[in-house]
């Protein structure tokens, strides 16, 4: 069956007993008859990228006032012609900002075996593909990239090794070779370290007497801080300053894989706020999750499943919804996790 890009909100609030606030509604964009497969939004560019179905990837341009895409198909920028599958490469093409604009990073296959970093760059006309591990031996996927406008050049996080059960975890900024710095990585998850706006440093994990629990990695000092310090093993952490909160530094996480925790900054260490859970019971799991900010509110999207997310699976915790959750400052309830 065809990924068809699709827009599905269910909003809720949760504290109390949780409701669902509008019935959701699934309004296409795409062509039917193609894949958007782990597409990413530039919000300031009005563009998407992605690759479908045939592992070829592509910018689209959207109209800013509906959230359509311009043309019918959104296929409007080849950028190459060999991506590697999702499914082995953990994770599609992404923007990675810096002063000027916004490129694009991807997992590009190179013949049957090896993965490369490709960046495509906007020439005036088109996108300009660069393969930044050429020179490079070794694999390298799963490129995560940061979202600084302020960087001279966007700095990227990606996994290096043999297949998807067998890789270390590195940062480079953007250059021809990348320059394969390590980064600590203690726990698989969904997401893998993550950039943290507006600072030269990664989120990141690592197991504390037995329980993993999210850090802070200073790109230039390679120090290591503990950020959280409760109960249970912790992945896929997001940081942000949430207007509706003073501005405050929050931070989300998700625990055992079935629990997303909400965090508030306190000195240098992030103290539990609540725990975010849907409605329906029939998910269990939740992975993926990103915060976003509109209209001066904090809202999370994430997946939630009813198996757990298994990385490289081609059941990928089937079947699964996207929930949008709003968080309500005003309305403050106790975690489970003190």
């Amino acid at each position: 069956m065809k990924r068809i890009l699709l827009f599905t909100l269910t909003l809720l609030a949760f504290f109390g007993p949780a409701r669902a606030q509008f019935t959701v509604q699934d309004v296409r964009i795409g062509d039917p008859t193609a894949s958007y497969l782990d597409f990413e939004i530039w919000q300031a560019g009005n563009r998407l990228c992605f690759q479908d179905e045939n592992n070829r990837g592509y910018v689209g341009m959207l109209d800013s006032q509906t959230g359509n895409l311009v043309s019918a198909s959104g296929k409007d920028y080849l950028f190459d012609t060999a991506l590697t599958s999702v499914t082995q490469s953990l994770n599609g093409p992404e923007w990675g900002y810096r002063v000027g604009g916004a490129d694009v990073f991807y997992t590009k296959q190179i013949g049957t075996a090896d993965k490369h970093i490709g960046q495509a760059i906007w020439n005036g006309t088109g996108y300009t593909a660069t393969d930044l591990s050429a020179s490079l031996t070794g694999r390298r996927f799963a490129t995560i990239c940061s979202k600084n406008p302020t960087d001279p050049a966007a700095r990227l996080v990606y996994a290096r090794g043999n297949n998807l059960l067998n890789f270390t975890i590195h940062w480079s900024a953007v250059a021809n070779p990348v320059s394969d710095t390590p980064v600590p990585y203690g726990a698989n998850s969904s997401s893998g370290p993550r950039f943290i706006e507006g600072e030269q440093a990664l989120l990141t994990n690592d197991a504390v007497n037995g329980t993993t629990q999210i850090f802070r990695y200073d790109l230039a000092t390679a120090n290591l801080t503990q950020l959280t310090f409760d109960s249970g093993n912790k992945i896929d952490a997001f940081t942000w300053n949430a207007p509706d909160y003073g501005n405050a530094r929050l931070l989300y996480c998700t625990v055992n894989d079935t629990i997303l925790r909400l965090y508030r900054q306190v000195g240098s260490a992030f103290t539990p706020v609540y725990d975010v859970r849907l409605p329906d019971p029939s998910y269990g799991y939740y992975f993926s999750a990103e915060p976003f900010v509109f209209q001066n509110k904090s809202y999370l999207f994430v997946c939630a499943a009813a198996r757990k997310f298994i990385p490289g699976s081609q059941s990928n915790s089937l079947p699964a919804d996207v929930w949008v959750v709003a968080l309500d400052p005003a309305r403050p309830a106790p975690s489970s996790a003190r």
